[in-house]
């Protein structure tokens, strides 16, 4: 399961190797989206997708609101449905790549919907230039604290980004780390 907070959305991909290693067949996860809604607060887009035996991606999607319109997504992969349950199947000969590039398209969606970037690193680079402007406004109003070792952690959509810096050799350590729940 992964979760982009700020735009709302969830996602969950099953490939051909977990039907295999799980000896699963494609008619057994109707339930799978149906616990992705339960455990999903604060969404808005619930995504299955699924790899299929025919070359195809099949996509099953979710909305817990009605002021969602599912379709629309599942318009834009040769789908469609209703309001707030939509499906879809997409041509697929790397099931990865084409599952990273229905997830950008509905972060591309829910960006424009929401009035946010779709762009992660930009977003990314944004939080650690806040970040970082904090740290300088923080440190040229406190007193010296000389060997001493500060660091800053932020939540930042489904990704923490985390900073230290190190007071005695002025050097910054910037890290990111997804969260996949």
């Amino acid at each position: 399961i992964k979760v982009d907070q700020q735009h709302k959305f969830v996602w969950s991909t099953i490939s051909r190797k977990d039907f295999d290693e799980t000896r699963a067949r494609d008619d057994e996860t109707g339930g799978i989206i149906d616990e992705l809604l339960t455990n999903a607060p604060g969404t808005e887009i619930v995504l299955l997708l699924k790899e299929r035996t025919d070359g195809m991606a099949g996509g099953s999607l979710r909305s817990t609101t009605p002021a969602v319109d599912v379709s629309q997504i599942a318009e834009m992969f040769g789908g469609g449905g209703h309001v707030q349950a939509s499906g879809f199947k997409f041509p697929c000969d790397n099931f990865e790549e084409a599952a990273k590039m229905i997830v950008e398209k509905i972060r591309e969606f829910q960006a424009k919907r929401l009035g946010v970037s779709a762009n992660f690193q930009e977003n990314i680079e944004n939080e650690t230039k806040k970040i970082a402007k904090k740290s300088q406004q923080k440190e040229q109003n406190e007193p010296s604290n000389e060997g001493k070792e500060e660091k800053t952690e932020k939540r930042v959509s489904s990704k923490t980004v985390t900073k230290s810096v190190s007071k005695d050799k002025n050097m910054e350590e910037t890290s990111f780390t997804e969260t996949v729940v």
